[in-house]
């Protein structure tokens, strides 16, 4: 699908976009045209589910003493 809505810095040559990706292969296709030719270039985003582990909990015993004092 064509991405027709996105922001590109001249100044440091960087292009702004949001967009949907899919685990597994995405092709990314970018074509630039102008009035001395075209060019594209085509990247591969390999998106890789990655399963995290939870952090160990640790549990401490709280002790409540009680004082009487006469």
């Amino acid at each position: 699908m064509a991405q027709t809505n996105f922001n590109y810095n001249t100044t440091v040559k960087e292009m702004f976009f949001n967009t949907n990706l899919i685990p597994g292969n995405n092709t990314l296709s970018v074509k630039g045209t102008n009035q001395y030719g075209s060019d594209i270039k085509i990247i591969m985003l390999i998106i890789r589910h990655v399963e995290l582990k939870t952090p160990p909990i640790e549990y401490h015993k709280s002790i409540n003493l009680s004082y009487n004092i006469k």
